[in-house]
């Protein structure tokens, strides 16, 4: 669908591809888990070709992203840094419960499978801001109310407790409490939120990573439960780019299949993400794919 609104877009608005039509451009970068590494190459190449945010909006790894682009006082220097970190990440930095440690929750019925503290140490580590009035250009982080099931978006105060509950994983990572409101991953409910770029005179580019819907043979009750979400998410994003038209430029990798964990091809992950990017400001149409690339 988004190779579909890409052609559409460019023959209604009559100009150049990845050209936005109007003066305030803002970059919606979803969730996507490990998956997020394609978004900093997608950051690269639009930095490259002279595409600069005035605004970023993020969801669940996607805040991670958009708030270090947001950081520092240059676009290319804040991309440069997020790159060397996200190379640097490993596994056990986000889930650093042992196999004993996550079975043991498990029979004891807890809530969650991974403490929050490496996600933490990494969120205090990679960003100098510690509120969002300090970031170089304004960021939104959208979470999840888990208590009343709607969407949450932060736009000042902390920066830390804002990009924990958009991250928090359900039932991987504990509920953040803040503000008042118990708080889950954002893309529970919006996992790519161009319905919060929906201001006039603005054009959006959606820097969208996930895996495809329909290839991966079902397992187990947990695949059959991760499928209904990506379903479920893929129709809101599908509602959102039916509304907002022209107005939006999708930048997508969906078809890679890496498991939750694995931090080894983030360098590979990077340069897809840079490869559909300059698609994209080319106006050259993707190459579909039979099958969802498995990274060995």
């Amino acid at each position: 669908m988004l190779d579909r609104f890409r052609e559409r877009r460019n023959r209604a608005a009559g100009r150049a591809p990845g050209r936005p039509p109007r003066d305030r451009v803002v970059f919606v970068v979803s969730g996507g888990g490990v998956l997020g590494a394609v978004q900093v190459g997608m950051l690269r190449e639009l930095e490259a070709a002279g595409v600069r945010a005035d605004a970023v909006i993020g969801c669940s790894v996607g805040s991670l992203n958009a708030a270090m682009y947001a950081s520092g006082t240059d676009a290319a220097c804040s991309i440069e840094r997020l790159s060397a970190l996200w190379v640097s990440l490993q596994g056990r930095d986000l889930f650093p419960s042992s196999s004993f440690s996550v079975v043991s929750k498990v029979l004891r019925g807890e809530q969650y499978l991974h403490s929050s503290l490496g996600l933490t140490r990494m969120i205090e580590g990679w960003l100098e801001p510690e509120r969002f009035d300090q970031l170089r250009i304004p960021l939104r982080v959208v979470a999840t109310d888990v208590d009343a099931g709607t969407e949450v978006v932060f736009a000042a105060g902390p920066l830390k407790p804002a990009l924990l509950a958009s991250c928090a994983i359900p039932g991987v990572y504990p509920i953040v409490e803040h503000g008042g409101l118990r708080l889950i991953d954002g893309g529970t409910v919006n996992t790519a939120p161009l319905s919060h770029a929906d201001w006039p005179d603005t054009h959006a580019y959606l820097l969208h990573a996930g895996g495809r819907i329909g290839h991966k043979e079902l397992r187990g009750q947990l695949d059959v439960l991760t499928r209904a979400f990506a379903i479920a998410r893929s129709v809101r994003l599908d509602v959102d780019l039916e509304r907002l038209g022209d107005r939006v430029t999708p930048i997508s990798v969906t078809d890679i299949d890496v498991s939750p964990s694995d931090m080894s091809h983030t360098r590979t992950l990077i340069e897809l993400g840079a490869a559909a990017a300059r698609r994209v400001l080319d106006d050259r149409a993707p190459t579909p794919t039979e099958e969802p690339r498995r990274l060995a």
